[in-house]
């Protein structure tokens, strides 16, 4: 098993318009004890190499106390991989005008095809209402930790504003980010012919890596090499990512 330091940015841009009255505020929001909230979506978008994809979701929320709100969050990317998570949100900090921080908690699973492996997520969100001509408006800044087994960790940083009002549809901005520093994968090795068996407990770090890049060649070797210098000068020199919306 190799670790690949290669780093993946994914930025995304979604304006949606929500066929809905009631509110569909997360985040550092929490829902009245007894009061729920579902959502299901399908969500069509291109690949960089693949053309359009597509994805389905689903979000429930359920106000278990005053300050303890419980959820689902579901996705799925055409049968071939997805997650499941249930997730408990808490206030943390209340500042009236100035907005609000909630922690949230989740845990789950990943899969890709037809196995599965451990997800763990940890979030922090910062909330604010606001009054505007059209109706009520509310921003969320959501950060992100998320720990994948046998795959990688993911840092997220996510920005959504909205109107709440009681016409039949309302306007939804979202912007979505996602960092990626590291990618485990998987080497097949040749063991049809073993010239030079070792017992596991003698195994070193060596020997696997000495196996790894001959079965992988010379030419996969060096742009895996290449790729962990790139992130690495990334790391001391880190790039920005502008976004523009319109001219």
């Amino acid at each position: 098993m190799l670790t690949d330091a290669a780093r993946m940015r994914r930025v995304s841009i979604l304006l949606i318009l929500l066929l809905a009255a009631s509110p569909a505020w997360s985040g550092a929001w929490l829902r009245d004890k007894g009061a729920s909230f579902a959502s299901t979506a399908v969500t069509a978008f291109k690949e960089p190499d693949y053309g359009y994809d597509y994805k389905g979701s689903f979000y429930a929320e359920y106000g278990l106390r005053e300050k303890l709100t419980l959820g689902l969050d579901v996705e799925e990317h055409r049968d071939i991989y997805g997650h499941a998570l249930v997730f408990a949100r808490l206030p943390v900090a209340e500042f009236e005008k100035a907005g609000r921080f909630a922690a949230e908690i989740a845990i789950g699973a990943h899969h890709r095809q037809m196995r599965a492996w451990a997800l763990y997520k940890a979030t922090l969100s910062y909330g604010k209402g606001f009054q505007t001509g059209w109706g009520n408006g509310w921003i969320a800044i959501d950060a992100a930790l998320e720990f994948r087994t046998h795959d990688a960790v993911y840092r997220k940083l996510d920005l959504t504003a909205g109107l709440s009002s009681p016409r039949l549809i309302n306007p939804l901005l979202q912007i979505e980010t996602a960092y990626q520093s590291d990618i485990i994968g998987t080497q097949i090795l040749n063991v049809s012919d073993i010239t030079d068996f070792k017992p596991f407990n003698e195994l070193t770090n060596e020997d696997a890596v000495a196996w790894c890049k001959a079965a992988m060649g010379e030419e996969q070797v060096a742009q895996i090499e290449a790729t962990i210098a790139a992130a690495i000068e990334d790391q001391v020199n880190p790039s920005s990512v502008t976004l523009i919306i319109g001219e």
